[in-house]
């Protein structure tokens, strides 16, 4: 017999890679002031943050417009069709040995992103949930979970210069840094100016 097997509802993620520099990634650490972060998961340590409207520092002008620019990529890519986006906020993150980020979404948002400024494998990447996997755990079947269809989650790993974007109602968490070496991130979200269609009474002007 004849068969093909479907992947009907996939996500999207898009992985980009960016050429800043070495300098230009320094410059933009040197250029935030710090701050503590309790997270509210016992297990993982604090770690620390900046302010999280970086979007509108000087410094860091060209690289929100790269996110605003490869946010159109996107949505070109998986079929969204905003009218203009805009970051609704962005900030770096600072994980010394043995911290990571528990488990989270971005609300009130379109699309999340984290890009890896100066990382390597070994300090930790991303961890995505699929988010279909709480519905389908009401029936325990023993499966290869390595499958694509099956996998309860799946890790990007942090490379420098890599950019990822997804869409943020997908939980995830980081990985915990296991090297001496500090890890750096820079998480953002976008959002469309308005949502919704005044033919359909959802219509909203965000910006």
């Amino acid at each position: 017999m004849e068969y093909k097997t479907l992947g009907l509802f996939p996500t999207g993620f898009v992985e980009f890679k960016l050429d800043f520099s070495d300098q230009e990634i320094h410059n933009m650490i040197d250029a935030v002031e710090w701050m503590n972060h309790k997270q509210g998961y016992e297990e993982f340590p604090m770690y620390q943050i900046s302010s999280q409207d970086l979007q509108n520092a000087q410094a860091f002008k060209t690289f929100a417009d790269k996110i605003v620019e490869c946010g159109y990529v996107y949505c070109k890519s998986i079929g969204y069709q905003p009218n203009d986006l805009y970051i609704t906020s962005m900030w770096m993150n600072k994980f010394a040995n043995t911290q990571a980020i528990g488990p989270h979404t971005h609300t009130n948002s379109l699309i999340s992103g984290v890009y890896y400024m100066n990382s390597t494998p070994e300090q930790g990447g991303t961890e995505f949930y699929n988010p279909v996997s709480k519905m389908r755990n009401t029936i325990s079947v023993t499966r290869d979970g390595h499958s694509p269809f099956l996998t309860d989650k799946i890790v990007s790993k942090a490379e420098s210069n890599k950019m990822v974007m997804w869409p943020s109602y997908i939980e995830h968490r980081s990985e915990k840094n296991i090297t001496t070496k500090e890890r750096y991130t820079m998480s953002f979200n976008l959002l469309s100016t308005s949502l919704g269609n005044q033919e359909h009474f959802n219509w909203a002007e965000i910006k």
